[in-house]
């Protein structure tokens, strides 16, 4: 087919191909300049001498420009392909088209640990979490389980890991021991106050000093047991009611003490703070909440007023020593004899009661006069200003009857007449001065040492409970 020179002028003027190219585009479009430049720019400008046109991916002269989609230029030389087979593959590409603008699958979800669970982590108990190594410790230490009784004090090993870090030199990796070493003082056991020991040799100590054994039992996995350590055992008033009554021990539920405890003192839940008779090894009182310091110092303030190692102890004693002599070294004739003084006794101490009573309004009048000229009357209510100096002052919290709690500072070198000053002048009811109270510390009636100063009598951060007869 002879192409016309104008139209061989016109394609190369659009598309700036050489003579030849126009030719073979123009041959291939029968003569339409519009669809030869159409094909020409859709096979991307392939301006080759040697190229050629496959005349089977163009349309007939019937076709519109439109209708033109060829994808593929191959040499002159080379096989033409069918209108058959260019479908399929307009179609496949089309497929594709389609199959890259769909929506792309989420991201499939990722489970990690942020911190801990390697060898080297800091960060909580499980296994292989240890820094020691494989088999070095049966009771693996971390941040939240530093040691306990059992080990008096932090292992070496444990603090040599936080003192060097991780060893490298990365802004990060500085931060994270820098946080480390940050936790590892917030969350330290209370050491200074802790018994160092095994719990028989502890109990064998109260007993000595006629105290009580008051045992902290910590579950590592229980954030509650580690906020003990952070708030209730740092507080300084807290450590001073455990120096002055109880031995104290702390155990980790895994250690070998902790696990002993448990098997004779079972635990219905941690936080677990219990207070046991050192001479007969009863648990008398449970805490299993987290307590704040002045919620755990009025309860431990009552329950000493309420209970006394001493007391109690030596009444059984006296009575299992009493029972022993009475049955063992006895006859049956003395035990008759003693059964019937045991008896007369009782009688005794029945007229007596009966002899109370007739006298009663005798004795109330009696202590009408006595009343009158006590120690208590003689204190007059009197409203002083509280000091606002904080290095020789100290805060002194007033338990109520209706669980009410006031606290105020005073001089340290003030008289314990102060406190009742300042109960009947301000704390009180508008009839205190005739109501009497007592005030009461760790089973001691303050009244008694009205002329001590707050200091001397150990009323230093001290909880007070006032008790109305």
């Amino acid at each position: 087919m002879d192409i016309d020179n104008q139209a061989i002028a016109d394609f190369c003027a659009f598309t700036g191909a050489s003579t030849e190219v126009a030719n073979q585009y123009l041959q291939a479009t029968d003569g339409n300049v519009e669809t030869a430049v159409t094909l020409f720019m859709e096979s991307g400008g392939n301006s080759g001498g040697t190229g050629g046109i496959d005349r089977s991916a163009t349309p007939s002269a019937p076709r519109s420009a439109s209708t033109a989609n060829v994808t593929d230029i191959d040499d002159a030389a080379g096989p033409l392909i069918s209108d058959e087979e260019l479908a399929r593959q307009l179609e496949h590409e089309q497929r594709a088209r389609q199959h890259s603008n769909r929506v792309r699958a989420p991201i499939a979800p990722k489970r990690d640990i942020l911190a801990g669970g390697g060898r080297g982590s800091l960060f909580g108990p499980g296994e292989g979490s240890s820094i020691w190594g494989e088999g070095t410790r049966q009771s693996q230490l971390s941040v939240f389980n530093q040691g306990d009784s059992s080990s008096g004090g932090p292992d070496p090993a444990f603090l040599q890991r936080i003192a060097s870090g991780s060893g490298s030199t990365t802004d990060y990796a500085m931060t994270v021991d820098a946080k480390i070493k940050r936790l590892a003082d917030l969350f330290r056991p209370p050491f200074d106050i802790m018994y160092k020991g095994g719990f028989e040799d502890a109990r064998t100590t109260a007993r000595e000093q006629s105290k009580w054994l008051l045992i902290n039992i910590q579950d590592p996995g229980e954030f509650t047991c580690q906020i003990l350590n952070r708030d209730l055992w740092s507080d300084t008033t807290i450590k001073e009611i455990i120096r002055e009554s109880f031995i104290f021990l702390q155990y980790a539920k895994e250690s070998a003490e902790g696990k002993r405890y448990l098997t004779y003192y079972p635990i219905q839940k941690y936080p677990h703070i219990a207070a046991i008779d050192a001479r007969t090894g009863e648990r008398v009182h449970t805490w299993e909440s987290v307590l704040t310091p002045s919620d755990f110092m009025m309860k431990v303030t009552e329950f000493l007023e309420q209970h006394s190692p001493e007391s109690a102890a030596q009444s059984s004693i006296i009575k299992k020593q009493r029972m022993m002599k009475d049955f063992s070294d006895m006859s049956e004739e003395e035990q008759l004899n003693a059964a019937i003084a045991a008896s007369l006794e009782e009688e005794a101490e029945e007229e007596e009661e009966l002899q109370k009573e007739d006298e009663q309004p005798g004795v109330e009048s009696e202590k009408r006069e006595e009343k009158k000229d006590s120690a208590f009357d003689k204190i007059h209510a009197i409203k002083r200003d509280e000091p606002t100096d904080l290095a020789n002052s100290t805060r002194i919290q007033f338990r109520l009857p209706d669980g009410k709690r006031v606290i105020r500072r005073f001089m340290k070198t003030d008289p314990v007449r102060y406190l009742f000053e300042y109960v009947k002048a301000e704390v009180a009811n508008a009839d205190a001065e005739d109501r009497p109270f007592e005030l009461v510390f760790n089973r001691q009636q303050l009244i008694q040492i009205l002329d001590q100063s707050i200091q001397d009598a150990g009323l230093a951060n001290a909880a007070v409970n006032c008790v109305f007869p």
